[in-house]
């Protein structure tokens, strides 16, 4: 075997990928999903046998066409049905739980519809035709399928598209500020470079004319879901880090903004102050005009 046959088939195993605690994470959940499925088993199993011999006994004095009552004593709290709903949706909530941890803890969009269609049986079309046979073996293998948290993290390796976790989070924080930044209808940018300050003026905020008026003058400012992508692309730019956002940018991410002035020192090392009036426009000052132009190349960009 040449050098090359030899690294070629070097498996690079998705969880040497990850973080000890992203691991630790993994493990914690897929073993929580074995448990879990396995009691799932042992309670159906368990209250299908109870049904059973209560039928039976009961049987000596009421024929079974008579019987109303499926449950008998065990009564609306157990039903195998919701038993076997459950242990079929385990693989979900498992997939779920992974594909929602690396979404909250490295700030990537992942898409856990793919990820069942790779991993899952695929349902019958029930649209087409009901095959009742193909539907049996159907749940069947749903129920008979065991998932490894390694291959839910191989189907989110392969959505990463051979970025690593923070380098998609920057890419997409890059799209999203940059799609802010820009009129698609109209084809022209939205913000304005003037030395050390940057303008939004496509309607980057509102103020909240009721509040003003009836609190002495004080401002409630929300601002537009594509500005708080240009605040969360500053805090990278002033961080280096996705999940890193200072306190004061973090309070413009909120659901509104309430200040008697429209201005707000952030006293950070790029950046100096966010100023915002009443015709919607956002002023972004940095500490200086180089920090200003290098952000609008970086995440604005010239062009559409």
């Amino acid at each position: 075997m040449s050098l090359l046959d030899k690294f070629n088939s070097i498996e690079v195993k998705a969880d040497a990928r990850i973080s000890e605690h992203d691991r630790e994470f993994c493990m914690a959940y897929h073993e929580a999903y074995v448990k879990g499925r396995a009691a799932l088993k042992s309670l159906r199993q368990s209250v299908e046998e109870s049904l059973n011999e209560q039928q039976s006994i009961i049987s000596r004095v009421v024929p079974k066409d008579e019987m109303y009552d499926r449950s008998f004593f065990l009564g609306d709290s157990v039903h195998a049905h919701d038993i076997t709903n459950n242990l079929r949706n385990s693989h979900r909530v498992l997939i779920s739980a992974l594909v929602s941890y690396f979404e909250r803890t490295y700030k990537v969009s992942l898409e856990t519809d793919k990820i069942e269609e790779v991993l899952l049986p695929k349902e019958p079309d029930r649209y087409s035709s009901y095959n009742s046979a193909e539907y049996k073996e159907y749940y069947g293998a749903v129920e008979n399928t065991e998932l490894k948290y390694e291959d839910i993290l191989d189907q989110i390796f392969i959505q990463l598209g051979g970025f690593s976790f923070q380098e998609k989070a920057l890419n997409e924080l890059k799209q999203k500020a940059h799609d802010a930044a820009w009129n698609r209808y109209y084809g022209n940018k939205c913000y304005e470079q003037k030395k050390a300050v940057i303008s939004f003026s496509h309607y980057a905020c509102s103020f909240d004319s009721w509040h003003e008026e009836y609190y002495h003058g004080e401002h409630e400012i929300q601002l537009t879901d594509g500005m708080k992508n240009i605040i969360r692309a500053l805090a990278y730019f002033e961080c280096g880090d996705t999940s890193n956002i200072p306190w004061t940018l973090n309070t413009l991410l909120g659901y509104n903004w309430t200040t008697y002035n429209t201005e707000m020192q952030l006293g950070l090392e790029k950046l100096k102050s966010v100023k915002c009036f009443k015709n919607g426009r956002v002023d972004i000052r940095f500490t200086s005009e180089a920090f200003a132009r290098e952000f609008a190349e970086t995440f604005l960009g010239n062009e559409l």
